[in-house]
């Protein structure tokens, strides 16, 4: 045995087993802290959506404008969760509709971007394409006009003439669209049996001959609408009063059988 244990060749391939049995156990360490780094990175991955994004159109609004955008869309994004909660919260990117200068007038269509986000991020906007109209620019002023319907005044009463704090609106759009204006009013809505004072602020309407609605932009956007209500009669008292003196002999006595006269529309005076 003693012989055995002395022997070089045993001693090698005990030292061969040693180190067989060493390198597996460190080969099993490794593998267990990858599999774990995995786990954790996979567990450290989020996805998240942010609603009501604006877009940023880049475009000479001087001289174009244009239409067919959404107002605002929605971006998805995935990565990191501490990145992903941060951007959700300060919303510090922009989704862009990039050089549309270079497009020209007429229907394209176009893919947005996100400008600003994390590279460690990936995002999907949606809707990713839309399909825009650039035409010329155009700017009109136009006068405002008060539609009013005078039947609902009550018996007795009259309407004096509308008095509006913005007489004119200044239109903006694309040149087609200014070019089809045919009205642009204010409706007053009242019910039935006015006595008194309409005072009313209102949203101006923009349409086109066949009374369609127009795509403008309007400032202002409203107006307000004042319409005097006055009673068509006022009953007022007769106060005589003498002037002279009377003849040597005589007595007067004033009186008046009609004691109240009623005047219409202000305007008849009558003297005694």
């Amino acid at each position: 045995m003693e012989k055995i244990y002395n022997n070089p060749w045993f001693m090698k391939v005990v030292a061969l087993v040693f180190a067989i049995l060493l390198f597996a156990y460190v080969n099993s360490s490794n593998n267990r802290g990858q599999t774990t780094s995995s786990v954790d990175g996979l567990s450290a991955t989020t996805t998240d959506t942010i609603l009501d994004v604006p877009i940023v159109v880049e475009i000479d609004q001087d001289n174009y404008y244009v239409t067919g955008f959404p107002e605002t869309v929605s971006v998805e994004i995935s990565g990191p969760s501490s990145i992903v909660l941060n951007t959700k919260t300060t919303k510090n990117f922009d989704i862009v509709a990039t050089d549309l200068d270079s497009l020209g007038v007429g229907t394209h269509t176009i893919e947005l971007v996100a400008e600003g986000l994390s590279p460690q991020l990936k995002y999907k906007i949606s809707p990713q394409e839309v399909t825009i109209t650039i035409e010329e620019k155009k700017v009109e002023t136009f006068s405002v006009d008060v539609e009013f319907d005078k039947s609902l005044i009550a018996s007795g009463y009259e309407a004096g003439t509308p008095t509006i704090n913005y007489e004119t609106v200044e239109l903006t759009g694309t040149a087609s669209t200014i070019d089809q204006v045919s009205a642009v009013k204010v409706v007053v809505n009242e019910e039935e049996g006015i006595t008194k004072d309409i005072v009313q602020t209102l949203p101006i309407l923009v349409s086109d001959a066949y009374g369609k609605k127009l795509d403008v932009d309007l400032n202002p956007s409203e107006v307000t609408v004042n319409i005097p209500v006055n009673p068509t009669s006022k009953e007022i008292p007769l106060v005589l009063n003498q002037t002279g003196t009377a003849n040597d002999g005589f007595t007067y006595e004033l009186g008046l059988i009609i004691k109240r006269i009623q005047t219409f529309q202000f305007k008849q005076i009558m003297k005694c």
